[in-house]
């Protein structure tokens, strides 16, 4: 039996990932591990809003991030475990987004939480180091400007917070994920979204997939 592919698809808020996760399940058969405030959801039958709030304090923001690091481990595990198992597998974000939203929330009463995302990323990856985790084989990155992001929070079955749609907020996000894409030593593509609908983000997906 050989392993499965592992995709990862990254992105700010209403770039299309969960769309693109979606349509990949449906076109290819690929087993959905879904974005950390999910299992969250899942595990406790309750709305994400209501379980990890928008931090208004050091405190609430480095809670909200040792959490959602912990959660990224069982993602990657998730996804490593269905891959040794032969199935496909596309991971709804990464641990990067977790530094792109410290990075953005960092303020005058939350200051010093984005060095400390990144100290929670160093650790992160020591840890799937130990357990001997595979990295992604491809990493998609989606983009989207605000005019396409704020239509398509119109459209989602549930609205997001303003927080995470405001051009500010999205800007940074946008800034560090970039800067970290650029970083990181895999296989990778960027897509603007912009102005493509689902199908062709699919099939610019597609053309990556196959390249492997």
């Amino acid at each position: 039996m050989s392993r499965g592919k592992i995709i990862l698809i990254d992105g700010i808020s209403n770039s299309g990932k969960t769309t693109l996760c979606n349509n990949l399940s449906k076109q290819l058969g690929y087993k959905i591990v879904p974005e950390s405030i999910r299992y969250l959801e899942n595990r406790l039958n309750e709305k994400g809003d209501n379980i990890l709030y928008v931090p208004k304090n050091i405190q609430e923001e480095l809670r909200n991030q040792e959490i959602l690091f912990d959660l990224e481990f069982d993602k990657w595990f998730d996804a490593n475990y269905f891959a040794d198992h032969g199935q496909n597998v596309v991971i709804d974000k990464s641990p990067y987004s977790i530094v792109a939203t410290a990075f953005a929330f960092e303020s005058s009463n939350i200051s010093g939480t984005y060095n400390k995302s990144l100290e929670f990323l160093d650790d992160f990856i020591e840890k799937a180091k130990r357990y001997k985790l595979y990295s992604p084989d491809l990493l998609l990155l989606l983009k989207a400007d605000c005019s396409a992001s704020s239509k398509r929070n119109l459209e989602r079955n549930h609205h997001l917070l303003s927080v995470w749609t405001q051009e500010s907020t999205r800007q940074k996000q946008e800034e560090i994920l970039e800067k970290e894409f650029q970083e990181l030593d895999m296989k990778k593509a960027l897509i603007d979204t912009s102005n493509l609908s689902p199908r062709d983000v699919y099939d610019e997906a597609l053309k990556q997939i196959t390249s492997l």
